[in-house]
């Protein structure tokens, strides 16, 4: 067992001690002073030595003042969120206001389009044309009519791609809100005026309101194009035949009347009905010329029966023909 030591002995060991560890202190000072990581670290150690001995009363003088700074940028925050809130109903009503614009134009053209074909399906052609005043007056009008249609298929064309985009707008916001209502949002960030509106459906659903007179205006307004082509088509031979309708009246030119058919073809290509345009076409204008033209004789010529030695010079003549009476026709339409 170790042996007691007295206390003169213990004093002297701890003299002893305090001496060496002065001495190996002023070594590390003085080798901490010699490299730039070591005068960092002694100053480290300076700036150490200021702080309070006890960490807990630093937190406790710090808490006041945290909590004064949560409690006041809560209250700025609130202040925010009710600035963007005023700020978003603005947006919003200004929104409202352009959407209202549009669809009271939107409408007023579909009233307007409405208007013509109701009055083309009440009168035809030829009533138009025989109203009262000069024959200028009356071939104007009835020009006048033809182009109002063209118009009316601009019309149309633009409220049903109106119409398609606002069924894909709803299905779309009705399907991001089932997705969204299933995941759960979650958004910290603060609120801004910069972040964009929530989509509106209230344009949308208001031209879906007007989807069955859409739809209606649509089929009317093809209806009248290829009942006008199909008359004009007809006047045009007559005019060329003798200058007069069934009626006596007095036809238009032989240039109002390719104008018109332009007016009636393109409105129908517009609609996507260049197929009809190509039947009425083939059916009125192309096939009577063909069986004026078309005979046994004709495509014999000369030959034996059923060789069909003429048909090269019968297809010649229809081509020419066909270019010459409506060569200035298709390529105004």
């Amino acid at each position: 067992a170790p042996s007691a030591m007295s206390t003169s002995a213990l004093q002297t060991k701890l003299k002893d001690l305090k001496e060496k560890s002065g001495k190996h202190s002023q070594i590390l000072t003085a080798k901490l002073a010699s490299s730039q990581s070591g005068q960092n670290l002694l100053h480290i150690g300076t700036s150490l030595s200021s702080l309070p001995p006890d960490l807990h009363s630093l937190l406790t003088q710090l808490h006041p003042v945290l909590s004064a700074a949560e409690a006041t940028e809560k209250q700025y925050v609130q202040r925010l969120e009710k600035l963007v809130e005023c700020g978003n109903q603005i947006r919003m009503e200004q929104r409202r206001v352009e959407h209202a614009k549009e669809c009271a134009d939107l409408y007023q053209d579909l009233l307007a389009a409405e208007q013509v074909v109701k009055r083309d399906a009440n009168s035809s052609t030829d009533n138009v044309s025989s109203e009262g005043g000069s024959g200028f007056a009356k071939d104007l009008a009835q020009v006048d009519h033809v182009s109002s249609l063209e118009r009316c298929a601009h019309t149309t064309l633009c409220l049903v791609q109106d119409l398609q985009i606002s069924t894909d707008k709803v299905t779309a916001i009705t399907a991001s809100k089932v997705v969204m209502g299933d995941s759960g949002e979650n958004n910290n960030s603060l609120p801004s005026l910069r972040t964009p509106l929530e989509e509106d459906t209230e344009r949308a659903q208001f031209l879906m309101k007007l989807a069955p007179r859409i739809r209606r205006l649509e089929s009317d307004t093809i209806a009248a194009l290829a009942r006008c082509m199909e008359q004009t088509l007809q006047d045009l031979q007559k005019l060329r035949e003798g200058g007069a309708d069934g009626a006596g009246e007095q036809l238009p030119v032989e240039d109002e009347l390719v104008l018109m058919l332009g007016h009636c073809m393109r409105g129908l290509a517009l609609l996507g009905r260049g197929k009809e345009v190509e039947s009425i076409f083939a059916r009125v204008a192309i096939m009577p010329l063909i069986r004026s033209k078309v005979s046994m004789g004709r495509l014999d010529e000369g030959g034996s029966r059923g060789e069909c030695a003429g048909l090269k010079s019968l297809l010649e003549d229809i081509t020419a023909t066909i270019a010459q009476a409506f060569g200035p026709l298709l390529q105004s339409a």
